[in-house]
């Protein structure tokens, strides 16, 4: 690993097991994380999730694997991380991707301002309804930045699941999306005992009526892709 920064101005710090990671994320600041998730301790999972819940602003994690991730574990990781690299054997075009995605992170971290959560919005828990697991991950870390609680579905099916045995303060759900769509999603949960839960709809598409669409299907608000994260907060601040 060493090798794949000694021509930078990168300092490397080194855990050898999940435990002795977790300690010393929580006694120093560093501007990013790269996880193994084949931990002697701890799956990397478990690493991921812990940290998140510890850390208020958790930095930029790279996570690198041996081995190739079905969907629902890539859904997992991007609730938290930023990049998820298949690791094979660590050289080639794995490495220089691996360099690239540390290095880009170490660049946002250190020309970026420490956000500050919004007053009055801390730890309240919202639900990203998404499929695209990247959309997922740039507004769960924007969101985590600003003090809330993030969880993240990946199709309105999940979405119902998780508002059965969990509560929200609000959801912001994507409208296009396979299978059951933001469309109806929203109307079963205004149908149901999640009936006064704030939606704000967000979709790609910014056509004349999308907006319309969205408010009739029983949404609380409307945003286009891409989003404008301080737009965001001022709806958050709006309907929570």
């Amino acid at each position: 690993m060493r090798v794949l920064f000694k021509d930078t101005n990168i300092e490397l710090s080194r855990a050898h097991n999940g435990s002795e990671g977790l300690v010393a994320l929580a006694a120093a600041h560093f501007d990013a994380v790269i996880l193994d998730l084949m931990l002697p301790d701890m799956s990397g999972f478990e690493w991921l999730e812990q940290a998140a819940a510890a850390t208020p602003q958790l930095p930029p994690v790279v996570v690198y694997s041996a081995r190739d991730l079905d969907d629902a574990e890539l859904l997992r990781l991007h609730a938290h991380a930023d990049a998820v690299i298949s690791k094979g054997r660590l050289n080639g075009q794995t490495s220089a991707r691996l360099r690239e995605e540390v290095l880009l992170a170490v660049a946002r971290q250190t020309r970026e301002p420490v956000a500050t959560p919004a007053a009055g919005l801390r730890h309240d828990a919202l639900l990203i309804v998404d499929d695209d697991v990247r959309n997922q991950s740039a507004l769960s870390k924007a969101l985590r930045a600003r003090g809330f609680a993030v969880s993240v579905a990946g199709s309105g099916a999940q979405a119902l699941e998780m508002l059965a045995t969990d509560q929200f303060a609000a959801v912001l759900t994507d409208i296009m999306m396979p299978g059951m769509d933001g469309y109806e999603l929203i109307r079963r949960m205004r149908c149901g005992s999640t009936g006064q839960i704030p939606i704000i709809a967000v979709t790609a598409k910014a056509m004349p009526g999308d907006i319309e669409l969205c408010l009739a299907a029983g949404a609380s608000d409307y945003l286009a892709k891409p989003v404008d994260i301080d737009r965001l907060l001022q709806l958050l601040e709006k309907w929570l």
